[in-house]
């Protein structure tokens, strides 16, 4: 499970560098800390459903974006491995 928890993370990472997004700027618009976003984008603290939403507000995305991605890698790992090396 912790597995995709990281996986969410690196998604929303992701998705938050895209939008040139800074975690400081995320705290403002999420209301959660920029300690507990990086926790969460490093895979190192589970995150709830409202935190998921709370940060999908922020990012402007839907909170199934990060679950499309995930699953769009697995279905073509060279989109995956490409990704992660942005």
């Amino acid at each position: 499970m912790a597995d995709f928890y990281k996986q969410i993370g690196i998604q929303m990472k992701r998705i938050r560098e895209n939008k040139k997004l800074t975690l400081t700027q995320v705290e403002k618009l999420s209301g959660i800390s920029r300690s507990n976003l990086s926790k969460y984008e490093n895979g190192k603290k589970a995150m709830s459903l409202d935190i998921l939403y709370r940060w999908s507000v922020a990012l402007k995305i839907k909170m199934s974006s990060p679950f499309r991605q995930i699953e769009d890698s697995r279905r073509n790992p060279t989109i995956h491995n490409t990704e992660n090396m942005l």
